[in-house]
């Protein structure tokens, strides 16, 4: 998965993500066409409304608190 930092996101200098380029780039491969789908996996599994994908499909996922999780001390 490709990404892009800003100005003064990180200590590396900014290289922000050209989604024209990158298709361009991955087209240009011999002997493979890509073209990079940005919105496949949010489109394919969900995600735009989370709540709504939450209630429901996933209607007995506990999100557990902290040092109430009996697996927090494993890392």
């Amino acid at each position: 998965m490709p990404f892009g930092r800003g100005d003064n996101d990180t200590m590396f200098e900014a290289a922000p993500l050209d989604l024209n380029n990158y298709t361009k780039n991955s087209q240009d491969v011999p002997g493979v066409s890509v073209t990079p789908r940005p919105h496949w996996i949010p489109t394919e599994f969900g995600g735009h409304d989370i709540k709504s994908v939450l209630g429901n499909f996933a209607s007995n996922v506990i999100f557990s608190n902290g040092l109430r999780d009996p697996y927090s001390s494993g890392g």
